[in-house]
């Protein structure tokens, strides 16, 4: 499955009158990723990766800014005075139906509105390429990213298989009518938090 990258690049504004960026992340991003997770909090870090990071390894950096072609897409939001401030990101699933995703926003420029703004335009990329619906795993206390997917219309489950996790998921058509999204016990490809970690190894 090639993937096309459409529809990405974007300016939006913040609440707070700033103007971001959004756009596909490259190759020339590598010091601004490395910057921009090397001051992520202890605490993003972890709603981030469901675990505690205390040092990025160089090959899952790497992998920011050189997704796979095939099933990944990577998006970064920047700001002219901050540099890389969002970092939003895809995987394909097995079944080229579904992707699941993640997001990760500086800490200073949280409750802005850019987690919403970013992962629309996450999904708009997801859509261009044929991908019905999204979904990820969250901690069940991460209350910030339980409010931004009730914002963005997604379906919010319980995860039967792990309390402590709740399962969001969109769906990206929205012609169809609304209806409960078939979920993979396991995800297909690589997820998003998985990935970096086990490619890190």
């Amino acid at each position: 499955m090639q993937l096309i990258r459409s529809r990405a690049d974007t300016a939006v504004l913040l609440h707070d009158g700033s103007i971001v960026s959004i756009r596909e992340a490259t190759a020339a991003d590598a010091a601004d990723v490395r910057r921009f997770m090397d001051h992520l909090s202890p605490s993003s870090r972890y709603l981030r990766f469901l675990m505690a990071i205390r040092e990025f390894p160089e090959e899952m950096l790497r992998r920011f800014t050189h997704p796979a072609t095939d099933h990944e897409v990577v998006l970064v939001a920047s700001a002219a005075t901050g540099g890389i401030v969002g970092i939003t990101q895809y995987v394909v699933d097995e079944n080229e139906e579904g992707c699941e995703f993640a997001i990760v926003i500086a800490d200073a420029w949280q409750r802005q509105g850019l987690g919403s703004h970013m992962l629309q335009a996450l999904y708009r990329v997801a859509t261009d390429n044929g991908i019905r619906y999204g979904h990820a795993d969250v901690l069940a206390d991460n209350y910030a990213m339980r409010s931004l997917a009730s914002k963005l219309g997604c379906e919010i489950r319980t995860n039967a298989e792990s309390p402590f996790l709740l399962k969001i998921c969109k769906r990206f058509d929205e012609s169809h009518a609304v209806r409960s999204l078939p979920l993979p016990v396991r995800c297909g490809g690589s997820r998003p938090y998985e990935a970096a970690i086990r490619h890190a190894q």
